[in-house]
């Protein structure tokens, strides 16, 4: 395989994942499931949701 495949593949399974944290996080939500994430935890996502957050506004200005 060469490296611009190679490339595209990662990035390809990197989108995956990212999509399918999105929709997971979305069914924590519809199932009252986020309720139950301990303090530790939520202190621990909170950083890379703001994280996140920072990226998705780059791209929610029109």
């Amino acid at each position: 395989m060469d490296r611009n495949a190679a490339q595209e593949t990662i990035l390809a399974e990197t989108y995956e994942t990212f999509r399918t944290g999105i929709y997971e996080l979305g069914e924590l939500k519809r199932n009252g499931r986020l309720e139950v994430i301990s303090d530790e935890d939520v202190m621990e996502a909170s950083k890379h949701m703001k994280t996140i957050m920072e990226i998705m506004e780059k791209y929610g200005k029109e």
